[in-house]
C-alpha cells in the first residue's frame, strides 16, 4: 500500500514538475513573445511612422507636381498665348511688309516716270539752250536788210551743221553768208531775170544736175525745178553737195565761190566778208582754216 502510494506520488511530483516546467517554458515564451511583440509594435509603428511620413511627403510631392504641372500649363498656355501674338505680329507684318514693298513699287515707277520726266525735261532743256545759242550766234541771218524775219531758223541751220560736218568746207556761216547774199534768207525767193530760185538761187539746169548727181537716191524724189522752194532742208542740202564739189574741183575757197558766182566779183566777195565779219571771220580765215581741214580729211582716209 505505501508502495503504490509512494509510485502515485512520484508520478504527481513527476505531473507537477513538468507541469511546472510547462508553465516556465510557457511563462518565458510569453516574456519572450511580449518582447518580440514589443519590438513588432515598435517596429510596426515606426513603418506606420515612416508609412505616414512618406504619405506626407508623396503628399507633398504630388501637391508640387500638381503646383508644377499647374504652372507648366499656366507657361504652355503663355507660350500659346505668346505663340499666337507672335504669329499676329508675324502677319501683321508681313502685312507691312507688303503694304511697304508695293508702296516701294510705286515709288520706284514714280521715280522711273520722274527720271524719263526729267530726262525729256533736260533733252528739251538742252535743246532751247541749242537754240538760243544757234540764234544768238547766228542772228544775223535770221533776218533780211529791212529787218524782216526771213526763212532761216534752228533746223536748217543744225541741219547744215550735220551735213557739212564731213566735208571739207564746213563753216556754217559761210552757208549763211552765201544764202544772205543770194536771198536774204527767203527759201521762195526768185531770180526775175533767169530761173535762179531757192535759198541757194540754183537754176534749173545746174539744179537738176546737182540733185539727180548727189541727191536723188537719198531722197527718192524726181527732180522737178521747184523742189528748191518747196523743200528748203534739199536746196540746204544740194548747195553743201555743190559748194564740196566745186571745192574738191579747184582745192581753192575764192575760185569756189567765182565759179559758183560763175565770175570774179570783188563787190559779192567784199558781202561776204560783211556777214563773216558778225562772227569775227573773213573768207581769208575761212579759206585757211578750209586748207587745214582738208588735210586733215586727207590724213585720216589715207
Amino acid at each position: 500500500m505505501e508502495k503504490e502510494k509512494s509510485e502515485k506520488w512520484n508520478k504527481m511530483e513527476i505531473i507537477t514538475l513538468f507541469v511546472g516546467a510547462l508553465l516556465l517554458v510557457l511563462m518565458i515564451t510569453s516574456i519572450s513573445l511580449a518582447f518580440v511583440l514589443k519590438d513588432v509594435t515598435e517596429d510596426m509603428h515606426t513603418q506606420s511612422q515612416q508609412i505616414a511620413d512618406d504619405e506626407h511627403e508623396m503628399h507633398d510631392l504630388l501637391e508640387a507636381i500638381a503646383s508644377k504641372d499647374a504652372r507648366i500649363a499656366e507657361l504652355e498656355q503663355m507660350i500659346s498665348d505668346g505663340n499666337h501674338q507672335m504669329d499676329q505680329k508675324v502677319a501683321d507684318l508681313e502685312a507691312k511688309v507688303k503694304e511697304l514693298n508695293k508702296i516701294n513699287e510705286n515709288l520706284y515707277e514714280d521715280n522711273k516716270n520722274l527720271i524719263a520726266a526729267q530726262d525729256k525735261w533736260d533733252e528739251q532743256l538742252a535743246e532751247v539752250k541749242e537754240r538760243l545759242d544757234v540764234y544768238e550766234t547766228y542772228d544775223y541771218a535770221m533776218f533780211d536788210t529791212e529787218g524782216k524775219r526771213n526763212d532761216m531758223n534752228y533746223d536748217y541751220i543744225k541741219e547744215l551743221t550735220e551735213l557739212t560736218a564731213y566735208r571739207p568746207v564746213n563753216d556754217v556761216d559761210l552757208y549763211l553768208s552765201w544764202i544772205m547774199i543770194e536771198c536774204e534768207g527767203h527759201s521762195n525767193c526768185r531770180n526775175k531775170t533767169s530761173t535762179a530760185k531757192g535759198f541757194a538761187q540754183f537754176l534749173d539746169g545746174t539744179g537738176k544736175s546737182v540733185y539727180n548727181k548727189y541727191l536723188v537716191d537719198k531722197y527718192d524724189i524726181e527732180y522737178y525745178p521747184d523742189i528748191v522752194i518747196d523743200r528748203p532742208d534739199i536746196c540746204i542740202d544740194m548747195m553743201q553737195e555743190y559748194v564740196n564739189y566745186l571745192y574738191e574741183e579747184t582745192h581753192d575757197l575764192n575760185k569756189t565761190i567765182d565759179w559758183y558766182r560763175g565770175l570774179h566779183d570783188e563787190p559779192y566777195l567784199k558781202l561776204f566778208n560783211k556777214y563773216l565779219a558778225n562772227n569775227g571771220k573773213s573768207i581769208e580765215s575761212i579759206a585757211k582754216a578750209t586748207k587745214e581741214r582738208e588735210l586733215e580729211l586727207l590724213k585720216a582716209v589715207g
